[in-house]
């Protein structure tokens, strides 16, 4: 994983705390808290929902936080050719 390798940490950040005010590493930090969730989400038949709602979080916080481009986001959505 690349975050761990970058050396930022999980964190969950508060739902009522205004983003904006966040820093780079929280949000990163809040991405690779809600990856656990989708992997555990991901295995559960009932749970597609939010499992797509995590994947969408978590590639929206990527993309803000200027770590992937929004072609980064859609090409991981696509399969190889």
């Amino acid at each position: 994983m690349e975050l761990k390798k970058a050396g930022i940490k999980r964190k969950r950040i508060s739902v009522d705390r205004n983003w904006a005010l966040c820093s780079r590493e929280e949000l990163l930090g809040h991405a690779y808290y809600l990856l656990g969730g989708i992997r555990k989400y991901v295995k559960k038949r009932n749970k597609v929902g939010k499992t797509g709602r995590h994947l969408g979080s978590v590639q929206t916080i990527l993309m803000a936080a200027g770590w992937q481009t929004l072609r980064d986001s859609m090409e991981h959505n696509r399969p190889k050719t």
